[in-house]
């Protein structure tokens, strides 16, 4: 006959454990300790990677999604990039966060391409989340190519001047 057990770790402290195990059956006897791991904490980060195009001067954004899987969290965010760059999540310029156990957030970065970038340049932004309790880190990274070039400057509609008058174009 098979036999099987099972048993929520929720309540335990993380790390290394063992569960012990004596069965007896009939005359027969079974002792078994069998070693586990007690993670309470995990969350996911999507999507992993994607690519977007722009011309100089645009700026790009990219969303990725945290979804706490397990007990509540909180997570802080890095970014590495090239360009010019913010971060806002849940639309709050906020680089960390808390969530419960099934909640998401929906992180944006904007990456900005700068005027001087050269027609077909790329440039990879990183955007990492960590859990605090665990300094487990998760990275979703993000492509930028230059499709466009922008001859000129941004448009100016008003130039206020150190004397208070404004000057229009």
């Amino acid at each position: 006959a098979l036999y099987s057990a099972s048993f929520n770790s929720e309540n335990y402290g993380e790390g290394s454990r063992r569960l012990c195990i004596h069965v007896q059956y009939s005359a027969s006897t079974l002792d078994a300790s069998v070693p586990f791991e007690v993670n309470n904490y995990d969350f996911s980060l999507s999507p992993s990677s994607t690519s977007s195009t722009a011309d100089t001067g645009e700026a790009v954004n990219f969303t990725a999604t945290v979804t706490n899987l397990k007990k509540q969290d909180s997570f802080d965010i890095t970014t590495s990039s090239g360009w010019d760059s913010s971060v806002l999540v849940n639309g709050d310029d906020s680089l960390g966060f808390s969530l419960s156990r099934g909640q998401s957030a929906d992180i944006t970065l904007e990456v900005l391409v700068p005027l001087t970038a050269m027609e077909g340049a790329e440039q990879t932004a990183r955007l990492n989340v960590t859990s605090v309790t665990t300094n487990h880190t998760e990275t979703a990274q993000f492509r930028t190519r230059v499709t466009g070039v922008s001859n000129s400057p941004p448009a100016i509609s008003n130039i206020v001047t150190k004397l208070g008058s404004t000057a229009t174009r």
